[in-house]
């Protein structure tokens, strides 16, 4: 069936595959994926919080420098690991059981030997990768910020019900700001791994049907301002997006149609910059 879900190791490996700002939104293949996204808002946030990690990856290998001696110390525990890996010659059988009924021959084990020992320094190159990641978060840039913010905003056709504004206050780290109004019927909600950290959305309801979700999280990014912008940037799927910060604050405006985006800001305050 074309619209069965997609099973769990082809939807991994899809999402592993999957470049949103290329071609793969139209690619065929892809569309199981994209059906699944956006109607599963869990796997969405799954999605993201992948995306994330991966560029996260990219980056630290680019500007985090090694640690001196860690190739030698690598180095050092795969020779131990196979050393302790490798049996003496007169102890082998002649054959050994993997569970209960698979057999391996002698002739097959140095390969196992080899891709344990291979197994072994993946896993120590990932905890070292896990280790510079934690110390040395790479910089966010604002085309990285908008297209994160506007990526979560297209995977939520529908977002989680939140808290209606008019009666229950936002958390007073996470504030709606000055610039943008708060329309009737603004609810607000936490997000989980947005940029790295916990943010609160503010979703907010427009005219003609657009709508849109203002992101609110305590990071810094270089060369934002401090208001919005008088034109935000055009992104993919329609939407368009804005973003500035404040006193440690940032805000990403995300909306579905660019011809909106006004109506979410306070004007009364003067002219965007």
């Amino acid at each position: 069936m074309p619209n069965e879900p997609m099973q769990d190791e082809p939807l991994w490996m899809a999402m592993e595959a999957y470049r949103p700002g290329t071609d793969d939104p139209g690619d065929p293949q892809f569309a199981p994926l994209v059906r699944q996204l956006a109607a599963d808002p869990d796997l969405a946030e799954r999605f993201q919080e992948l995306r994330r990690l991966d560029g996260v990856i990219r980056g630290a290998f680019g500007e985090v420098p090694v640690p001196e001696g860690l190739a030698q110390r690598l180095l050092g525990r795969l020779a131990e690991a196979r050393d302790a890996a490798s049996p003496a010659a007169d102890a082998d059988p002649p054959t050994v059981l993997i569970g209960r009924s698979v057999p391996i021959r002698r002739s097959a084990r140095p390969r196992l030997m080899r891709w344990a020992v291979g197994l072994a320094g993946a896993v120590a190159a990932a905890l070292v990768v896990a280790v510079l990641l934690r110390n040395h978060p790479p910089p966010l840039t604002p085309s990285a910020v908008l297209e994160e913010a506007t990526r979560l905003f297209a995977a939520e056709p529908l977002p989680k019900p939140g808290f209606l504004l008019a009666n229950v206050p936002a958390p007073p780290d996470y504030p709606l700001g000055r610039d943008v109004l708060e329309v009737p019927g603004t609810c607000w909600r936490w997000v989980e791994g947005f940029l790295g950290g916990r943010a609160v959305a503010y979703d907010l309801p427009g005219p003609r049907g657009s709508r849109a979700t203002l992101y609110v999280t305590g990071r810094i990014v270089d060369q934002l301002p401090s208001l919005p912008p008088d034109v935000p940037r055009s992104m993919t799927a329609g939407c368009a997006a804005a973003a500035w910060q404040q006193e440690g604050v940032l805000y990403v405006l995300v909306v579905s149609d660019a011809r909106a985006y006004r109506s979410f800001l306070d004007l009364s305050r003067g002219p965007l910059t």
